[in-house]
């Protein structure tokens, strides 16, 4: 229900890479592949000054707006990004309204430290404010709230290079079934709320040493998620639904994850690449309802060679991943149990 652009606008990040999976350990065990949102440590080369501003108008209401200043100088930078996205609700092709209106807002404020061409220090804060109305089911999206603080570290030592990255990323996501339909409920005459929660707390360090024509990458992750909710159903006023959100959260599932990760990629004078890598995961998983604690342990690994002809390449690899259940699926039924997902490629 929540897609990774739920929250994040592409156009905001210096490149987007599609990784086919499992064709890569860096950043996990990418079952099926995965997006890389990369925004990178901003270097500026002499003191400047600039912004831009692009719009998009299209039917039913619908505005997307984005706009961005960046200033500073070798030394260091700030950028301030802001995004606000929104549509009313369209109608079908029988002209029937949909009930589909969605807002989406999105502030990003970022100060990088460059005092050296070897030395990249970047801290940024970002939040996201949006709502959404869902024509598929009972409940809409009336708050999601998104805070997100980074810290990433990038030092070179000559060929090599050192990256450190730490962040905190909280979702806080109220639906209920009435305030996006003029305080009624959507169906029945009851009000009901829900409002789960996520924190992600985590870092990952990665090392790379670079040869004359090759790049060893090893490295770790860690990854603190942690789950809560309160929900109230079958009340007679929407008053009497919102006294859930003065109620404490009740913990639900926490996971602890511990990655570690080595992949190498070498190439030939004969137009040739290789590559290959192994990732071991681990995750601690606790059910606070139900007072039970498991632990799953997930390998995977590959290797690839390729050939390049001018333009075109040629290539043939194995990869296998094993993938330890999410928070959706260990939340079902005697989820905990549930055994791990395996791919051969």
């Amino acid at each position: 229900m929540d897609a990774t652009l739920t929250y994040i606008f592409p156009q905001n990040y210096n490149s987007i890479v599609i990784i086919k999976g499992p064709q890569d350990v860096r950043y996990g065990s990418l079952i099926t592949g995965g997006m890389l949102f990369d925004r990178e440590i901003l270097t500026l080369q002499k003191p400047s000054f600039s912004g831009g501003v692009d719009a998009l108008y299209g039917s039913f209401g619908r505005v997307d707006a984005n706009t961005h200043l960046i200033g500073g100088n070798e030394l260091g930078s700030l950028q301030a990004i802001y995004s606000n996205y929104r549509s009313d609700d369209y109608k079908s092709g029988k002209g029937d309204r949909v009930h589909s209106a969605y807002k989406r807002q999105s502030g990003s404020f970022i100060g990088a430290l460059t005092p050296s061409p070897d030395l990249k220090l970047e801290l940024s804060f970002d939040i996201g404010r949006g709502e959404a109305a869902y024509a598929d089911r009972t409940m809409d999206a009336r708050t999601f709230d998104r805070e997100s603080y980074q810290a990433h570290l990038v030092k070179f030592f000559n060929d090599d290079k050192l990256d450190f990255h730490i962040y905190h990323h909280e979702i806080d996501h109220i639906v209920d079934n009435f305030s996006l339909t003029n305080g009624m409920p959507k169906i029945g005459n009851k009000y009901q709320i829900s409002n789960p929660n996520r924190a992600n707390t985590g870092g990952r360090l990665e090392y790379q040493k670079k040869f004359d024509l090759s790049k060893i990458y090893f490295g770790g992750n860690y990854n603190l998620d942690k789950h809560k909710t309160r929900s109230i159903a079958n009340q007679n006023s929407a008053q009497e639904a919102e006294i859930i959100l003065n109620s404490p959260y009740a913990p639900n599932y926490t996971f602890k994850s511990y990655g570690v990760f080595s992949q190498i990629e070498t190439f030939t004078s004969s137009n040739m690449g290789y590559f290959a890598g192994i990732r071991g995961d681990r995750v601690d998983m606790t059910a606070h309802k139900l007072d039970t604690f498991n632990t799953k342990y997930a390998l995977s690994g590959f290797e690839r060679a390729e050939k390049y002809l001018g333009d075109y390449t040629l290539y043939a690899g194995l990869g296998y991943a094993q993938r330890i259940p999410d928070f959706w699926e260990v939340s079902k039924g005697n989820g905990l149990n549930l055994k791990k997902e395996k791919t051969r490629n």
